[in-house]
């Protein structure tokens, strides 16, 4: 673990790291789960999660270091995902739930969606006194 943490925080030959140190990365991610897999511990931790489940190499990759290494942006898009599953868990064709989930996601993201969202907040912050 100590020789990924040390690859990660910072490159040999330059600002951003080459092709060469990311596949030996990837190579170094691989024999650790090896390691990991040996000593049966367990990949629930969010340290190992990161580690394993590609965050890690998918930021190297992406942003040529680590853009947050903090759990909880990872935390809350699981959340989310946990979420949707469990309002869709009743339906029981996959290709059914799966049409449903894409067509909450498509809708939260659609610019007149937000917009209404946006509105709301700002509403919700103003001060109104109420007569009683």
């Amino acid at each position: 673990m100590d020789v990924i943490w040390s690859t990660v925080r910072g490159s040999q030959t330059g600002l951003l790291p080459t092709q060469e140190e990311i596949i030996e990365l990837k190579n170094q991610i691989d024999q650790a789960r090896v390691y990991w897999g040996e000593l049966g511990l367990s990949l629930a931790m969010p340290k190992a999660h990161l580690l394993f489940d590609g965050h890690l190499l998918h930021q190297i990759e992406m942003f040529g270091g680590l853009a947050d290494k903090a759990d909880d942006a990872i935390e809350k898009a699981h959340q989310l995902w946990n979420r949707e599953a469990k309002r869709t868990a009743n339906i029981k064709n996959f290709h059914h739930r799966h049409a449903t989930q894409q067509r909450a996601f498509w809708r939260s993201m659609s610019s007149s969606v937000r917009r209404i969202q946006e509105n709301i907040s700002v509403q919700r912050k103003r001060n109104v006194k109420r007569k009683v």
